[in-house]
């Protein structure tokens, strides 16, 4: 499923058609309200979608406006105000077709003002007095201004810009929150671009200590950054489930009956013609159904906390490796520079010496910058180090065209990008904390959870999702600066080059693990956020429709009111069940590969869930059936010195080294078409000629390490190894619209697993005494491709210099691609499941009788086995 496809409207009619008129919008109950009084000549506006002009043209002394979209249909509009009115406009989006002038009267410009706020313009605005002293005004996305003030005194017109939202307490506003943010739930799905620009408004409008309104920016943010979560992660980037398919899929159906009960009784309610008896009736069906969600719900909140803490440790792993790799890309930059320096070609030394120069200072600002080391020095190289190859690619600078390769164009979005995870990420966990602090939830929009006023990090251009960068900027920063290396290394031999390649190889591959865990972290601790609110708001609605219950008797105002609740509530059972179905989406793709055809929204029906999971169920059959055969087993040895880049090296020197806890790290990375010959450039060996690997475990041996004889008891001696993941998992898959396989991202919850032996006094193994290699029953299974880290927990009782391999023992089930098996193995599964089998059919019945088509399909497998049907049925 592709997420952000979407576009937001841009002109009146877009933003009424494309977005008000929107089934999850109107459905929306109480989102409009108008107030006119003529006694104190006040006006107050409420709406989804207001067309601003005729109340403009015509307002009264107070008139205030309320409204996500404000539309003016005409380019014009002129201000008929009297003296001493003042208008104050609150909204998200203003729009028109064409730039906007809004053309005071000489009475209004008497002493008038106009106080407006929108995070969007979709035309400029420009404001005057009779045509005279035409100004425009600076609010909008792109600026630092949430609005602007209007002031007319003696028929002078003043602009004064506003950097903050000024307090607004009043029930109106509230109900304006309320309304915006039911919309940015309902249209979290299936409108993300939209839901986004919400949430990036509401934030910023009611951040701040005196803004009255934590508890409608704290669910701005958390819904908000969810979305800024999955844009940032690309649409290849996923959770992967750690419990199998059929777990999910059961909880799911256990839901979906209780679901039915409140939905059926929630349409017998949204009835207004409905009797007073039969809404009562509905009303306590639901109640009691709305208790029965507090467990649904606690579980929810439950499950999003476990996986922000699997996503956040993975983090914390994944820092660690980053960190680690800066001491060894030091070392090889050091040795390239001095390469560079004997380098003779004097034409292109003094450019290549800076696009290299700037290569190192982005790779370690960046280190610098994500693992929260010198963070403003970190800042500083990686800026100057764009600068540095924008100048470079000047044409004037007389730069060799194969000269450079890495542009400013790849290293400028993958800034954006870890910048704005940095920005996000730490805010985040701090709402976290404080979200598990919260007891309840009381009266009012208050509640004791920090205040922010950016969603997405992009300080300012929350309004447009298509501005945030996804982590696929790793990617092209990788390939670019591989290929800017390989120029170095294979072209010119600079002494260095291979070293330093490696390094920046294993740089890009733990970067982007550390932002696809940091991307991930902040989904699933924003959708804890959003449970822990929505489960304290549940135990409030409960309570406040019991006393409205007990009061109701056909007033339209509790009614109003309960329906506005019971909307919330089932607007939360629906996204507790798309949270559900995005469980068992998610689990399908991690067991298959592929994509589902189901889309997760939650504005959908229980039965249009139920049919859902019933498509997830047959697409699952299906596949099983187009395998043809269970995933084989597999068992593969593998030595260190067999490893990729340089870990052949420091996986020994990790082990030996004390000071550094005798612990070692590696990677393994899928690649298209790998060789099936181990190599410094062979991420994936020996995980090769085959797809869907699946993990039962790893085991290690060291060779050559003697226990000491204070080690030794009863002859024998244990050697104890601790063996991570880091979270953070690859996988190929099969392209259907490309020509080449592409790599999924997945992040869940880290593998820790002992293995242990018994070696005799000469180190030689004599049993196993902790196993780290077994089946998972209820338990997804890792893919190999992944940052491994290996601790010799047990070095101190050994003499550790004579190391010099590891082997390493893989266990396991895989797919071969159907081009590796062997023609009869194709055969075999094709007679296993025919019935009766083919050896027992009479000599009179051939098997084209038995099975329609079958006998082309034997023919052809025939002739790939050069044997006839004679000698088949002889065997």
């Amino acid at each position: 499923m592709s997420v952000f496809i979407d576009q937001q409207p841009s002109t009146p009619g877009e933003w009424q058609t494309g977005y008000a008129d929107l089934t999850q919008v109107k459905q929306i109950p109480g989102t409009s309200a108008e107030d006119i009084s003529e006694v104190g000549n006040e006006e107050t506006y409420r709406d989804i979608y207001l067309d601003g002009t005729p109340i403009l043209q015509h307002p009264r002394g107070s008139c205030e406006i309320y409204a996500d979209v404000l539309a003016f249909t005409t380019p014009e509009v002129t201000v008929e105000a009297k003296a001493d009115t003042t208008i104050e406009i609150r909204t998200r989006v203003i729009t028109a077709s064409e730039p906007l002038h809004l053309n005071f009267s000489a009475a209004a410009a008497q002493s008038s003002a106009m106080e407006i706020y929108a995070s969007i313009l979709d035309q400029p605005i420009d404001v005057s007095v009779e045509g005279a002293q035409r100004t425009r005004l600076d609010i909008g996305a792109e600026s630092k201004n949430v609005g602007a003030v209007i002031g007319f005194q003696n028929s002078k017109l003043t602009v004064s810009p506003l950097e903050q939202y000024g307090g607004d307490r009043s029930a109106v506003y509230q109900a304006h929150l309320d309304t915006q943010l039911r919309i940015a739930l309902a249209l979290f799905w299936a409108r993300p671009a939209i839901a986004l620009s919400i949430c990036g408004h509401v934030a910023r409008s009611t951040s701040g200590l005196d803004s009255g309104h934590a508890l409608s920016n704290a669910q701005a943010v958390s819904l908000g950054q969810q979305l800024a979560g999955r844009r940032l992660a690309g649409k290849n980037a996923h959770y992967a489930p750690t419990l199998n398919f059929k777990n999910y899929r059961d909880t799911m159906e256990e839901q979906l009956d209780a679901a039915e009960t409140f939905e059926a009784q929630y349409q017998l309610f949204q009835n207004a013609a409905s009797g007073v008896d039969d809404h009562k009736k509905a009303w306590a069906t639901m109640l009691a159904n709305a208790k029965d969600q507090r467990v649904a719900r606690a579980s929810v909140q439950a499950q999003a906390l476990d996986k922000y803490r699997d996503a956040s440790a993975t983090v914390g792993i994944c820092t660690e490796q980053l960190d680690a790799d800066e001491d060894e890309m030091e070392a090889a930059h050091e040795s390239f520079r001095q390469g560079l320096e004997q380098w003779k070609n004097a034409q292109v030394f003094k450019a290549a010496l800076g696009i290299f120069g700037a290569i190192f200072g982005f790779a370690t600002g960046m280190a610098d910058f994500a693992t929260l080391g010198d963070v403003v020095q970190g800042v500083l190289d990686i800026e100057g180090a764009i600068q540095d190859v924008a100048d470079i690619e000047d044409p004037q600078n007389g730069v060799p065209e194969d000269g450079q390769i890495i542009s400013s164009g790849t290293m400028s979005p993958l800034w954006k990008c870890v910048k704005a995870l940095g920005e996000i990420y730490p805010n985040m966990a701090a709402l976290v904390e404080a979200a598990e602090q919260i007891v309840e939830i009381g009266d009012g929009d208050d509640v004791g959870l920090p205040s922010f006023g950016d969603v997405t990090g992009s300080q300012g251009s929350d309004a447009d999702a298509n501005l945030i960068v996804s982590i696929a900027a790793w990617d092209d920063w990788e390939l670019q600066a591989d290929e800017q290396m390989r120029w170095a290394v294979e072209e010119e031999d600079i002494t260095g080059a291979g070293e330093y390649r490696l390094a920046l190889r294993k740089h890009a591959v733990h970067g982007r693990a550390l932002s696809q865990a940091q991307a991930e972290a902040i989904k699933q601790g924003q959708q804890y956020v959003q449970a822990t609110l929505e489960l304290h708001q549940l135990d409030k609605d409960i309570k406040n429709l019991q006393d409205l219950l007990d009061q109701y008797d056909g007033e339209e105002a509790e009614y109003v009111a309960a329906q506005a609740k019971f909307y919330d509530r089932y607007l939360r059972l629906q996204t507790t069940l798309a949270i559900q179905l995005q469980n068992i989406v998610d689990a399908y793709r991690f067991y298959t590969l592929e994509e589902s055809k189901v889309t997760v929204d939650s504005q959908k029906s229980v039965g249009d869930f139920q049919e859902n999971l019933a498509t997830l169920q047959t697409e699952m059959d299906n596949l099983n059936g187009q395998f043809g055969q269970d995933p084989q087993p597999f068992k593969k040895t593998q030595y260190s010195d067999e490893l990729a880049s340089n870990f052949p090296a420091t996986v020994i020197a990790g082990l030996r080294d004390s000071e550094k806890g005798n612990t070692a790290t590696f990677t393994l990375k899928p690649v298209p078409n790998p060789t099936t010959t181990p190599g410094a450039s062979n991420f994936a060996y020996p995980f090769v000629r085959g797809s869907h690997y699946r993990l039962e475990g790893m085991q290690l041996t060291l060779d050559t390490v003697k226990p000491y004889p204070a080690a030794i008891t009863h002859g024998r001696a244990l050697v104890s190894l601790l063996i991570e993941t880091s979270g953070s998992y690859s996988d190929i898959y099969k392209d259907p619209e490309g020509e080449t396989d592409k790599a999924l991202t997945f992040v869940t919850q880290a593998q820790r697993k002992r293995y242990s032996y018994y070696v005799d006094a000469e180190g030689k193994f004599l049993e196993e005494v902790d196993q780290a290699i077994f089946p998972s029953t209820d338990h997804a299974e890792p893919p190999p491709f992944t940052a491994w880290k290996i601790t010799f927990e047990t070095a101190g009782d050994f003499d550790v210099s004579g190391l010099n391999l590891v082997e390493m023992t893989w266990g396991g089930r895989f797919l071969a691609y159907p081009d590796d098996r062997p023609m009869y193995s194709s055969l075999n599964c094709f007679t296993a499941a025919i019935s009766p089998p083919l050896q027992e059919l009479p000599q009179d019945q051939s098997p084209e009788r038995v099975i329609p088509g079958l006998g082309m399909l034997v023919d052809i497998l025939l002739q790939g086995l050069d044997i006839g049907r004679e000698e088949l049925r002889g065997a």
